[in-house]
Formats: C-alpha cells, structure tokens, sequence
C-alpha cells in the first residue's frame, strides 16, 4: 500500500514539474516557443511530405511493373481482359 501511495505522489509531483516547466517556457519565452513549434512542424511536413512522395513512386513504378508483365503474358491485352469474367466461367464443383 506505502508504494503505491509514494508511487502516485513521485507521478504527480513529476507530472506538476513538467507542467510548471511547460508554461514556464512557453509563456516566458513566446517567441523561442513559437520559433520552437514552427521548426518541429516544418521537419515533420517534410517528412511527412517526402513519405508521401516515397510511396507514390514505389507505387509508380510497381504498377509500371505490373503493367509491363501484363503485357507480356497476356500477349497486349490487361489482365481483366485477357480473363473471363467470374460470372462467365462454370461453376466449380467438388469431387463426385
């Protein structure tokens, strides 16, 4: 019971120094804060927006890849069109 009690206390007391540090920063110093927040909000666009830029060449260039298989096994045709529709082929029965 006694170390869950010290527990709680160390939690909010370290909780209450961190807070009292943030506001201490924060309203003492607005300008370096905002000058702060605005560089980590850049750094994270850019990451965000080099991720993204990422990801849609990988996708670029694997539907280029896809597209040129397709080509090449279908004989120029796409794949939906080098297949027959699901509805067209018989149904698949089990063994007898």
């Amino acid at each position: 019971m006694a170390t869950v009690i010290v527990t709680t206390a160390f939690a909010i007391l370290f909780g209450a120094v961190a807070l009292a540090m943030a506001l201490a920063f924060g309203l003492g110093n607005r300008k370096l804060a905002g000058e702060v927040t605005r560089q980590w909000y850049e750094q994270y666009r850019q990451e965000r927006d080099a991720i993204a830029r990422e990801s849609a060449a990988q996708e670029q260039a694997q539907t280029r890849a896809d597209g040129a298989h397709g080509a090449s096994v279908t004989g120029g045709l796409s794949a939906d069109a080098a297949a027959p529709a699901a509805a067209d082929r018989p149904p698949i029965s089990g063994p007898r």
